[in-house]
């Protein structure tokens, strides 16, 4: 729990420091996840949504964000199901005229994640996880797709996320 409330630390203080210059964007995503590898053997398509904060220094190419998100799946021929709970920071990279009304974006994130499975005796952990992004904005309107990716004991947890969502802010 101390790991959690010191990232939440972390990018509070982020987006205090920055908040004086920085553009600050929020974006709601929500869609289907598909399980892949390891993964897809057991679980059927899933779904999930993430919240991002965007910050865009002036006079720096990127723009920075952090994210949190749910994601869920139910596991194959079972009333069971996992969840994954992933906690993220990265960059976009956009290209095209900034404010333009479509404009294409790469983007790229590491962080932790928590997951769960609903099964007798199970407990919740936390693991490294990783996802490169591409998508495009339509003025408010943002439409990606993501790979996400956890490794564990020998088991890898892997997704496509295609989503859709809106941007909120200046």
């Amino acid at each position: 729990m101390k790991k959690y409330i010191a990232l939440f630390a972390l990018c509070f203080f982020f987006v205090g420091f920055n908040s004086a210059n920085a553009q600050v964007k929020a974006v709601i995503n929500g869609g289907v996840q598909i399980p892949t590898g390891d993964f897809k053997n057991s679980n059927d398509v899933g779904y999930g949504g993430s919240i991002d904060a965007e910050f865009n220094v002036p006079l720096v190419g990127p723009t920075f964000f952090v994210s949190t998100g749910y994601n869920r799946w139910t596991i194959s021929n079972t009333d069971y199901n996992n969840s994954i709970i992933p906690l993220m920071g990265g960059i976009k990279y956009f290209f095209g005229t900034p404010g333009g009304i479509v404009t294409l974006y790469f983007g790229g994130a590491l962080g932790m994640a928590i997951l769960n499975d609903n099964t007798p005796l199970s407990d919740s952990q936390s693991k490294f996880i990783w996802s490169p992004s591409i998508g495009v904005r339509f003025s408010n309107l943002d439409i990606n797709a993501k790979y996400q990716s956890i490794s564990s004991n020998g088991f890898t947890y892997s997704w496509y996320g295609l989503n859709i969502g809106f941007v909120i802010g200046r």
